[in-house]
């Protein structure tokens, strides 16, 4: 049987074709997601080896930072500890962190990097720190120079001796390129700015507090051993050394080299395990999607082999025997896809590192295809097609030998009641649950009601899929109607072909029905956020302008220079700094409300800023409280930790302590901080290098015409090269520019299997004009031309896809109009259905299946009528 089987599979290649494509695109999925994502961890773990290469380290005990988003931690270690290490028996240099953001100025005058991409990282020049070696030039001597790493040299079209400049804490220099460094590992796109020792003193902490001081133990000669140099004994002598010769705190902690990386390795898996699970729901889909190919594709083959293997079981094949011809074919189907599908996920990555490189993020040059990624890409196409293909091997299987004495085409196989049943079971039970989820949302704001609509939107899809062979006849009749009409008689003839076998075209278009139906929510979803979005800012945003910057940070001098223009009329700041809040636990008494501390991002606004700058209807209590020092609380927050008005909050910084009634709680999802001061309070708790300014709400001055600002605050923002002036219309348009971002990234990814849906269509296209060769034959015999037969497979392929289309389209919008009231809570008050969009998704139906029928009517117009009629299967 196994020579039956490889002889099968060989003559049925081009039959097979497909599904090897569908297994092969994937696994390609799988493969890259798991190369991507040991290339990204390669890339962060060597950052961590190198930029955390000490033997030890001085680190907060509360934030202590993260090292995915490039933050630094609580900057409450004061620098002058280094001094006392450093005198520490074994230690060779002890260095403070003196590091922060800025902004460098390439050869082109824009700001190197910004829209939210990779940092620019400033650093104190420390000539004994051994993670930068000078390449070129020299080290920064004082504040007219810098040095830069060799990608940020290259990135900004600088060299040695060139001038530019740099914005470092609100103020403009001018600087001259002093030298170029060497860091030993790639950057991952960020850029490195060396400063003088004391430039970075001043810019960075100018109070005398850090966020880590790094310990180097001696090594060779007394110079600073590295990572991997120091064993993890001496390590921990070091700590124990350390320790005894600084003050006790409780503010901060010393920890070995191995534990600071270890932690930050941490990080970056957590990161990265998220991206992983993303990514890999796609591939799923894919999978799943691949999968109703390769079913199709051997019921197909089975049906026109029946005689065959009738023939088989009479000559003696057991069921068992016959069973696994048929999985034997699959195996090799999954086996070359697999193999495919490796050599697809390393080309997925390749492009991938193009693109970042283009971005200007760097990444790990190698690719990795290790040998447990390579056994799962071809592990996971084997199973999926063996799995795919164990019905139809049971057919097979069960095929009486009697079937051997028909001459006729296996008959066609209708939907069983048992089917029926469950489809129908899972389709009502299933939209029962978003039923269920919206009703009882709508009743009680505060019901968590979206797992239900979740696992209900799953079962309703599943159940579609499986009762679509039922609604398939009526759908298809109404949506071939036009071309019944108008297309005579090529369009009843090939409506009449489409609904004769209901079954297989449901199977056919069940790939295209799970894209469309993903692709039509994320649309619904993308325009109702959109919109809601749109009336959130319409209803808050009541000041003329806002200025953001890329950096997520405005400095200080850069917001002074706002301030003094004669055409701005009223400011206001939105500012955040780092902040622990403690409160009296006897005041909760939900057993779910989560206790204190809470480390957050602090946020304040300037006195004044509601209602003249920004409108914000509060659930209670009056937003005016700010001005009297009360703060104002998200109501989301407000019920995690059990808090109401009147309670006494006690916000903890690094300069003090304030205790703060709550005297308001809103609700507003264009304000999306937990706790909201007046900037006053802030100034009682947090330094000003800790304060950042992330953005200006603006009015004119009386007098001054809307056209006017905007030119003012253009000029005053122009030498600081990453500020962004928006009115209320471009401030919508950029919050929208970003869910379409994220749009466009999920519709290239569920367009995967779409790719996979159209192979399955010309699949089964091509695999029923051999299973109605006769039929062809004798229609070519009685007048059809080439061009009726082509059109008449064409209209099919057509349907086929309409199909598809229009029961995923309803299915998706179906579920995507619950969110709004399911997820009212978060902002999601909207309902938007983006009929153009949905529009053009049928009008790419129709093109699909277009062009999903030229290969199979190609070759059905090539084949000789006298041998057509003849053919027996």
């Amino acid at each position: 049987m196994l020579r039956v089987a490889l002889r099968n599979a060989r003559a049925g290649l081009l039959k097979l074709a497909m599904s090897i494509i569908a297994v092969a695109l994937g696994t390609s999925f799988i493969v890259g997601t798991f190369a991507l994502r040991d290339m990204l961890s390669s890339t962060f773990n060597d950052i961590v080896d190198t930029g955390l290469n000490g033997a030890a380290y001085v680190r907060p005990t509360g934030d202590q930072g993260d090292m995915v988003t490039g933050s630094s931690g609580e900057r409450i270690i004061p620098d002058d500890l280094a001094e006392d290490i450093s005198v520490v028996e074994g230690v060779a240099a002890a260095i403070p962190d003196h590091s922060g953001t800025l902004v460098l100025v390439g050869s082109d005058g824009t700001a190197v990097g910004g829209s939210g991409g990779a940092p620019t990282l400033g650093f104190g020049y420390h000539t004994d720190d051994p993670a930068l070696r000078i390449s070129q030039g020299s080290g920064p001597r004082n504040d007219t120079e810098i040095a830069l790493d060799q990608e940020t040299a290259e990135r900004a079209g600088l060299d040695v001796g060139d001038t530019t400049t740099v914005i470092l804490a609100g103020n403009i220099h001018e600087v001259t390129v002093s030298g170029v460094v060497t860091f030993d590992a790639s950057l991952a796109g960020a850029s490195l700015v060396l400063l003088d020792l004391d430039t970075a003193k001043q810019a960075f902490a100018p109070d005398g507090l850090v966020s880590s001081i790094a310990v180097y133990a001696e090594g060779a000669g007394g110079a600073p051993a590295t990572y991997p140099d120091v064993t993890a004994d001496a390590e921990e002598d070091l700590v124990a050394a350390i320790k005894s010769a600084l003050p006790d705190s409780a503010e901060w902690d010393v920890v070995t080299g191995t534990q600071m990386r270890d932690d930050s390795q941490a990080q970056i898996d957590s990161m990265l395990g998220f991206l992983s699970t993303f990514l890999l729901i796609f591939a799923l889909i894919a999978l799943f999607v691949g999968g109703f190919v390769i079913a199709n594709t051997f019921t197909m083959t089975v049906r026109q082999k029946q005689r065959e293997f009738a023939m088989l079981r009479a000559v003696g094949a057991s069921p068992g025997q016959v069973f696994m011809s048929v999985t034997i074919q699959a195996i090799l189907v999954g086996l070359i896809g697999g193999v495919l599908g490796v050599f697809g996920g390393w080309g997925l990555v390749a492009a991938l590192q193009v693109v970042f490189e283009a971005m200007g993020m760097d990444f790990a040059s190698t690719i990795p295809l290790t040998p447990f990624i390579i056994t799962l890409g071809i592990a996971t196409g084997v199973l999926v097609s063996a799995v795919s293909a164990a019905l139809p091997a049971r057919k097979a299987a069960l095929t009486a030998p009697v079937e051997a004495m028909r001459d006729d085409a296996a008959p066609v196989i209708r939907p069983s009641w048992w089917r029926i049943a469950i489809g129908a079971l899972l389709t009502l039970g299933g939209a029962a649950m978003v039923t269920a989820a919206v009703l009882v949302a709508r009743a009680d704001e505060d019901a968590s009601m979206g797992a239900l609509l979740g696992y209900g939107a799953a079962l309703l899809i599943l159940g579609l899929l499986i009762i679509s062979p039922i609604i398939a006849k009526p759908i298809v009749y109404l949506a071939g109607a036009p071309f019944a009409a108008f297309i005579k008689p090529l369009g009843g003839m090939a409506r009449g072909n489409v609904i004769r076998n209901p079954r297989r075209t449901a199977n056919t278009a069940s790939a295209l029905m799970i894209g469309m139906a993903l692709v039509s929510a994320a649309s619904v979803l993308a325009s109702s956020v959109t919109v809601a979005m749109k009336a959130v800012v319409a209803e808050e945003m009541v000041s003329d302008f806002i200025v953001q910057s890329q950096s997520f940070e405005i400095s200080p001098q850069a917001a002074t220079d706002i301030e003094a223009l004669p055409e701005v009329g009223e400011v206001s700041h939105f500012v955040v700094a780092p902040a622990s809040l403690t409160w009296d636990e006897a005041a909760d008494t939900d057993e779910d409300v989560t206790g204190p501390p809470a480390d957050i991002q602090l946020a304040a606004a300037s006195p004044g800023t509601f209602p003249d700058l920004w409108f914000t209807e509060p659930v209670s209590g009056s937003m005016d409280v700010l001005d009297d020092g009360e703060l104002v609380i998200q109501e989301a927050t407000a019920e995690m930790y059990g808090w109401t008005i009147g309670d006494i909050i006690t916000i903890t910084g690094t300069q003090g302590t304030v205790d703060a009634p709550i005297g308001a709680i809103m609700n507003s999802q264009a304000l999306g901080v937990s706790v909201l001061a007046s900037t006053d309070v802030l100034e009682n708790i947090a330094s000003d290098t800790e304060s950042v300014i992330v953005n200006m709400l603006v009015n004119a001055a009386d007098g001054v015409s809307s056209d006017q600002l905007r030119d003012a605050l253009a000029d005053a923002a122009a030498p600081y090269y990453v500020l962004s002036i928006y009115d209320q219309e471009d401030f919508t348009s950029m919050l929208a520019s970003q869910v379409n971002q994220v749009l466009t990234i999920l519709y290239a990814l569920l367009g995967l299997s779409i790719v996979i849906a159209v192979l399955g269509i010309v699949n089964t296209l091509a695999l029923s004009v051999i299973e109605r060769t006769r039929e062809i034959g004798l229609m070519r015999a009685v007048g059809l031309g080439k061009g009726q037969l082509s059109a008449t497979i064409i209209i099919e392929s057509i349907l086929t896809a309409l199909f598809g289309t229009l029961l995923g389209l309803g299915a998706g919008v179906a579920v995507a109009a619950a969110m709004p009231s399911v997820f009212a809570n978060q902002g999601f008050t909207e309902l938007s259905i983006p009929w153009s969009a949905l529009g053009a998704m049928v009008g790419l139906a129709i093109i699909v299946g277009v062009l999903a029928a030229v290969w199979p009517a190609w070759r059905a117009t090539r084949m000789p009528v006298l041998d057509a009629i003849a053919a027996v299967e």
